[in-house]
């Protein structure tokens, strides 16, 4: 099996290919994937961020929440407490009147 020329040639012409596209083109495609990567890196790190901002927020909501409905019960239950004890202030001046009509019926 002979080696002719042109097979040298075409090896000669390949490595020269090989060592342009090593030393040209190569690197600006390295270079680009990397900075592809470090942005994704930096989106999934902004975005597990903000997932954990996301949850503080709704601890501070559901405290806030919490502390409203407790807020909104005790208002309710001293509204029934006070109306309750309006109730019972008017039924005993009810019944101070009916026996002062009463009494004075009878007198």
């Amino acid at each position: 099996m002979s080696i002719n020329a042109t097979l040298i040639i075409q090896m000669i012409v390949f490595l020269i290919l090989v060592g342009f596209t090593m030393k040209y083109v190569w690197p600006p495609i390295a270079k680009a994937l990397d900075e592809r990567a470090s942005k994704i890196a930096a989106g999934l790190s902004a975005a597990d961020k903000a997932k954990a901002d996301l949850a503080v927020a709704n601890q501070r909501v559901e405290q806030q929440l919490s502390a409203a409905r407790t807020d909104a019960a005790k208002r309710l239950a001293d509204a029934e407490r006070l109306a309750q004890q309006m109730v019972e202030e008017a039924k005993g001046r009810a019944s101070e009147e009916a026996a002062k009509i009463i009494a004075a019926a009878r007198a």
